[in-house]
């Protein structure tokens, strides 16, 4: 389902792939972030640790896509656009980082409410 709903992003945002890539990795990252705040709930009712991993694994790795990402910096590398090659290489994974821990925060502030 992550695979399919990432296909479908790529097709109808952009065609050279790289805002796509983009947007379902930092999505990617969010909803893992909100994933983990809601685990550490005591009122999260999807405590199964076999159903957690199949969201985060499972629906959100095939959702998100490194593979993709690191091939989309190499076309900026290899047109030598080291510019957005370094913004694009370094801005990904802080943003993934921020969106993590923006969906950690708002889970479990709403867990704790």
């Amino acid at each position: 389902a992550g695979a399919g709903l990432r296909t479908l992003v790529s097709l109808k945002v952009s065609a050279s792939g790289v805002l796509a890539t983009t947007l379902v990795n930092l999505t990617g990252c969010l909803l893992a972030g909100c994933l983990f705040g809601l685990t550490l709930s005591s009122q999260w009712v999807l405590k199964d640790p076999d159903l957690h991993r199949a969201l985060v694994f499972g629906f959100l790795g095939a959702l998100t896509t490194f593979s993709t990402f690191s091939v989309d910096a190499f076309r900026f590398v290899q047109a030598g656009d080291y510019v957005p090659a370094a913004a694009y290489l370094i801005g990904q994974p802080i943003a993934g980082l921020l969106m993590a821990g923006v969906g950690f925060w708002l889970t479990k502030s709403a867990a704790t409410v």
